[in-house]
């Protein structure tokens, strides 16, 4: 689903009319509509709502900013680093993740690891560093089917 997409569903699941979301965030309902069909008007270019239409549409529609920021691709997942303190992915360790997905074949327990942006361990998601490690021990338990 995308940024628009989503967006359109929150408005929908909050009853609310583009006129409606208007007056509640501020925005033209035009550009309301825009975003939710993710083009520009007349360019057919995708459009991204800023982090500013963001909190404007998260006051409107009673929706946590941070998750408007992930879904919009401003800032990652919350993670946690190595001294246990949460914080959001950068936007290169998005990218640096990104690389990760496109390396390996389907169907492999790699694959699993790096595609799967939920994967945890007792309730806490693993970081790309964890992943990793996970990685490089397996390679070091199933060196023979290298």
């Amino acid at each position: 689903m995308t940024i628009g997409e989503f967006l359109k569903s929150l408005r929908v699941k909050s009853n609310l009319t583009l006129r409606e979301a208007s007056l509640k965030s501020g925005l033209s309902h035009t550009y309301i509509l825009y975003l939710e069909q993710g083009k520009r008007p007349g360019s057919n270019n995708a459009i991204t709502p800023s982090p500013e239409t963001l909190k404007k549409l998260s006051i409107a529609y009673d929706y946590p900013y941070e998750e408007l920021m992930i879904k919009a691709g401003h800032i990652g997942q919350l993670v946690f680093d190595e001294a246990g303190n949460t914080r959001y992915q950068t936007v290169e360790e998005i990218n640096e993740e990104k690389k990760y997905y496109k390396k390996v074949a389907e169907n492999d327990i790699e694959e699993l690891i790096w595609n799967n942006e939920f994967i945890s361990y007792k309730g806490r998601r693993l970081t790309v560093l964890e992943k990793q490690k996970i990685v490089d021990m397996l390679e070091v338990i199933l060196k023979d089917y290298s």
